[in-house]
């Protein structure tokens, strides 16, 4: 009988202490679950490039334009930019374009600017990126400066003439900076007859 009543406590004491340590367990596990599921939705939703649908206009297809050379004029601090060869093209919800004037030599200067949504009508669209670089042949940049903050600042697409030559230009000033932290105002930025790709 001793042994009989003394394995049964012991058998009492490891399923109490089992249980116990198992609740516990399964306490803290639930509420890592909780922590992580929220952690995560938290996330997602900063993400914009998770939306559903992209932020462009609708519906009205602006003026309609004559065929006209195509040209991208742009004034920064002391620079000035007038290329005539470039294009744009829409991937998902997001426009490139990109505009390169000719310096002479194999000196080149561009700009490259990141609109959301595809230009497919008239009206403005949120600036992502834009870019400002001269390149010296095989040296690579000579200056590179690029928008830190764009929030508030669109292109405003006027309309489009024949195969969606695309007319437009920047809302208002932007300031794009450098590595070193020098930092020029674009005042202007216009789009005039820019091809599609």
């Amino acid at each position: 009988m001793t042994r009989f009543t003394s394995f049964l406590l012991l058998n009492a004491c490891l399923l109490a202490f089992g249980c116990v340590t198992q609740k516990d367990g399964a306490t803290e596990d639930t509420q890592q679950e909780v922590a992580d599921t929220s952690e995560d939705s938290g996330t997602d939703t900063q993400n914009v490039w998770d939306d559903t649908a992209c932020d462009e206009p609708e519906g009205d297809a602006g003026q309609s334009y004559e065929a006209d050379d195509p040209r991208v004029t742009m004034s920064a601090g002391t620079y000035d930019l007038s290329a005539v060869d470039g294009q744009y093209v829409s991937l998902d919800c997001a426009t490139n374009i990109s505009a390169s004037q000719p310096m002479g030599g194999a000196t080149s200067r561009e700009v490259y600017l990141t609109l959301e949504g595809s230009l497919d009508y008239a009206g403005p669209y949120n600036v992502i990126s834009l870019q400002f670089v001269e390149i010296v042949g095989s040296d690579g940049p000579a200056f590179d400066y690029e928008a830190a903050d764009t929030s508030g600042v669109t292109f405003d697409v006027t309309g489009f003439g024949p195969n969606q030559a695309a007319y437009g230009e920047l809302s208002g000033p932007l300031t794009i900076t450098d590595a070193a932290g020098e930092e020029l105002e674009i005042t202007s930025l216009v789009v005039q007859a820019w091809p599609e790709f």
